[in-house]
This record gives structure tokens, C-alpha cells and sequence, in this order.
């Protein structure tokens, strides 16, 4: 199925309520990166370059590569990481370095 912006843009406006920023910031991550979901949720901080353009993400058979990322997730991203993964009352010693965090401050999982 393709994925038009015309098309995407409705359902990523939709997302409002108390994860808000993390879901827009993850939805916005896939359609301008292309990453699996496994992918997406395992992405760390410490491979994320926003002022470069792009993440470093570790694929199928542990492939590492560069992708691109777009203006409008990083400026999710870096929303999502200035208010709501700042205010987790708690980060799990495991998931210091994992960019979206669950309200208990855990990984999410697939």
C-alpha cells in the first residue's frame, strides 16, 4: 500500500491525548524513515543525529545503516524528548539510552 502525506497526515493529527507527543513523534519517524516498527522502538538516542540528518539504526541480521530523517520528526522528536520523556518519574536502568519509552519508562516492545 502506498503512503501518501495527503493520506498520513490525517491519521498523525489524530493522536491527541497524554502519549501524544511520543506517538506523533514515533508515527512521524516511520513514514519519513521508512524503519521497521522492531526498528523504531529500538532506536537509541545515542544513534540519533539530528543536526546531521539522519539516524544509525541496527536492522535485520544486525545490519547497521543511515537513514535520513526528516525536519518535521525531528522537531517531534525533539518535542517528545523536552516534555514527555523528561517528566517519566523514572527511566529504567535498560532503556537510558531508547528514544520511546513507555509511561513506566521501559522499552516498548513489538
Amino acid at each position: 500500500m502506498e503512503l501518501r502525506r495527503d493520506r498520513i497526515d490525517p491519521i498523525i493529527d489524530r493522536h491527541v491525548g497524554p502519549h501524544s507527543h511520543r506517538n506523533r513523534a514515533m508515527l512521524e519517524t516511520l513514514y519519513a524513515c521508512g524503519l521497521r516498527v522492531s526498528e523504531l522502538v529500538t532506536l537509541q538516542l545515542s544513534n540519533y543525529f539530528p543536526e546531521e540528518g539522519f539516524v544509525k539504526v541496527l536492522g535485520k541480521n544486525n545490519k547497521e545503516r543511515l537513514v535520513p530523517i526528516g525536519e518535521s520528526a525531528i522537531k517531534y522528536i525533539d518535542l517528545y524528548i523536552k516534555t514527555e520523556r523528561s517528566l517519566l518519574p523514572v527511566i529504567h536502568k535498560d532503556a537510558t539510552d531508547i528514544v520511546f519509552l513507555n509511561r513506566r519508562g521501559k522499552g516498548l516492545t513489538v
